[in-house]
């Protein structure tokens, strides 16, 4: 049978029993590119496993694998079935249960041609590993549910990082900034600083405002301040009858007594 649909750099593969497909790295049989983070999920029929036959060309930096490609039985968290940096040839990887994963990754320096697999879905029967469950749950209301069956923190979505580890459909596409040409950046700039000035003036002003309301004692109060020198006498210099201020009380005058010594004794 001819091979299916190529998925370029990650997705999600519902393989069919006696089916077949192929995916590849990015620019394949040309080089990858730089930074490269594609993960793929395969997910075989009922009583199936993935069978896959892989050539790979990878790379190591100071004894380190930096151009890299993993699998593993079910999802991303699953146990590691093989990682390799080297070169495989028409090699063979297969999964224990019903799903895999495969991530590939590439590093900011050399980079070669990669990655291309084909796979089956092989028939095992009881002899399945039934442990291994499905990965590709519903994602929670606050996650991003990638092309890949991946769920994301919505939180990821377009950061510039490709965090889904695919293309379309994934966490950096559709991010598109506003087409503004230099001009039009700054002018855009310098508005949004105009009204910002504007509404901190203002709202300084209205602070400052309830402030001295708070001072005074609200806005419909005003404070009666004493006036020295509005007694009895300046009064009568000024020709004036004078008023006591009715809010001041006004102490009783005290007449004045004489004691004499031979009283006290």
């Amino acid at each position: 049978m001819g091979l299916g649909k190529s998925y370029e750099c990650g997705g999600f593969i519902e393989m069919t029993s006696g089916g077949s497909g192929a995916f590849q790295s990015p620019g394949y049989p040309g080089n990858y590119p730089n930074y490269t983070r594609c993960i793929w999920i395969l997910e075989a029929p009922e009583s199936h496993i993935a069978n896959l036959t892989v050539n790979f060309v990878g790379e190591t930096y100071n004894s380190q694998c930096s151009d890299y490609v993993e699998f593993r039985d079910g999802g991303q968290t699953g146990a590691i079935i093989q990682t390799n940096c080297g070169t495989m040839t028409s090699e063979t990887v297969t999964s224990t249960g019903r799903w895999m994963y495969v991530f590939f990754h590439s590093d900011g320096f050399s980079q070669v041609n990669g990655l291309s697999v084909t796979y089956t879905a092989t028939d095992v029967g009881a002899s399945i590993n039934d442990s291994i469950t499905d990965p590709t749950g519903s994602c929670r209301s606050y996650e991003f549910e990638c092309r890949n069956k991946i769920c994301l923190s919505r939180s990821y979505r377009c950061d510039g990082y490709y965090d889904c580890g695919c293309g379309s459909d994934c966490d950096e596409d559709g991010c598109v900034g506003l087409p503004l040409n230099a001009a039009e950046m700054i002018a855009t700039g310098l508005g949004v600083g105009v009204v910002v000035f504007l509404v901190a003036a203002t709202l300084g002003k209205l602070l400052e405002k309830h402030h001295n309301w708070e001072k005074e004692g609200g806005p419909g109060n005003k404070v009666q301040t004493r006036r020295w020198g509005s007694g009895k006498k300046d009064a009568q210099k000024r020709g004036e009858n004078y008023k006591p201020d009715p809010a001041k009380p006004v102490s009783p005058k005290m007449s004045s007594c004489t004691v004499k010594v031979s009283e006290i004794n």
